[in-house]
């Protein structure tokens, strides 16, 4: 790609922003975003293009079509020329002209381009689940802190009212004692009964302006049989289904109302089934983490596509629904329960964008920070490895190493393809 220095965009119209006033562009933090799919383009349109402080100025995909569209929107939206289109994302970060880049590639992409956006200078907003294996987990925070950058997880629950008043409320003992939580996930029947079905599927001619070898990155090589875009979440190489996918917010909700961001668990244990054919994560699963407190939170899967976190204490419970975003208990009305001062107050955020945007011009930290997405994707990757094993393990948060079975030790990285490394 060509190189050189990317221009900002002239003064965007206080109208494309649907603000009073526009902010200043020298004030702005201009970003580049690395995967424009389904997710990207969302976050786009909904987050960092109404943002006043943001500016986009860059897009990268594996496809040429959506770069394009991605740039398209920009443009349109700014009643500009002055986005441009990456086919590498490491020519995007030798630009000094991008302050910050939103990461929204599959998963198997999350921590090596976060990796490398921060040792090119770039702050970095990444999707969820942030890693795909626990030992990128580590190398992500230490990198982050190495180079003091800002980090955002796409855990963006935290930046909801709902969720910061569920944790708030069995924070400050509404509920009594936590006894434990459970949380209820998707099924993926549906992709399994295909899966069966169809066997593995044939292979695909690679679509001209799609690179596939870009596309794969640190995973390993297998011939081109389509499940690129949104099906990547059922083969282990790119991800881990819907334990990791919808997983990971509802688990980060639980470290969350339990004040253990910076921890976890002491011990998971869980069965499961993984699928057999080319979509390979589990499902049919239960699995349970303890605490060191004797708090047990349970995830299983459900037969619906809903995905819930109940919350039961010694003097009440309450369910939280992601798909509603909102609280339901059978005996009490926990909505009203309101937080008073004197009480833990939680870090309040109300746009999961503008934090970032905000911490990346105070140098602040923002409401998920890498150790908290590395800490509530570590869950889920604790969870496939005690139903691959199928045994009870016991874990140590802070070393991160389980301290009865170096088997499952092993576990907690995976090699990559060359040249990408950690």
């Amino acid at each position: 790609m060509a190189g050189g220095t990317l221009a900002f965009p002239a003064l965007i119209p206080s109208s494309a922003l649907g603000l009073d006033g526009a902010v200043a562009p020298a004030e702005r933090v201009t970003v580049g975003f690395i995967g424009v799919g389904d997710r990207g383009m969302h976050v786009l349109k909904n987050g960092f293009l109404p943002c006043p402080e943001a500016q986009v100025v860059a897009m990268c995909d594996a496809t040429v079509w959506r770069t394009k569209s991605g740039v398209e929107t920009v443009d349109q939206a700014y009643g500009t020329k002055g986005c441009r289109g990456f086919a590498d994302f490491r020519d995007l970060l030798a630009e000094p002209g991008v302050d910050a880049v939103y990461i929204g590639t599959p998963d198997h992409w999350h921590a090596p381009a976060a990796i490398l956006s921060a040792k090119a200078g770039k702050d970095v907003y990444s999707e969820k689940p942030v890693t795909l294996t626990i030992a990128q987990g580590q190398a992500l925070c230490d990198v982050m802190k190495r180079y003091g950058r800002i980090y955002q997880s796409g855990t963006q629950g935290r930046s909801g009212a709902a969720v910061r008043q569920a944790c708030e409320l069995v924070r400050n003992g509404k509920i009594g004692k936590v006894l434990r939580l459970d949380i209820e996930l998707p099924n993926s029947r549906g992709i399994e009964a295909q899966n069966l079905k169809a066997g593995i599927p044939p292979l695909q001619p690679i679509q001209a302006g799609f690179d596939y070898e870009m596309w794969l990155g640190p995973a390993p090589w297998v011939p081109h049989r389509g499940g690129c875009f949104w099906d990547f979440r059922w083969r282990s190489d790119y991800g881990g289904g819907y334990i990791s996918d919808w997983g990971t917010h509802l688990l980060d909700f639980a470290q969350w109302m339990l004040g253990t961001d910076g921890s976890g668990p002491v011990r998971v244990e869980g069965k499961g089934e993984r699928m057999t054919g080319f979509w390979n994560v589990h499902s049919k699963y239960e699995v349970e983490f303890t605490y060191a407190d004797g708090v047990r939170v349970g995830v299983r899967e459900n037969q619906g596509t809903e995905g819930l976190l109940k919350a039961t204490g010694s003097e009440g419970a309450f369910t939280y629904s992601w798909n509603a975003q909102q609280l339901t208990a059978e005996s009490r009305d926990y909505r009203r329960i309101k937080t008073a001062p004197g009480e833990i107050q939680l870090y309040a955020s109300d746009n999961h964008v503008e934090n970032f945007i905000r911490c990346v011009r105070s140098r602040q930290p923002t409401i998920s920070p890498a150790e908290v997405g590395h800490r509530s994707a570590s869950m889920c990757h604790l969870a496939v490895i005690a139903m691959d094993l199928g045994q009870p393990l016991d874990w140590d948060p802070v070393a991160e190493r389980f301290s009865n079975n170096e088997v499952a030790n092993r576990m907690l990285s995976r090699s990559m393809r060359s040249p990408w490394h950690l």
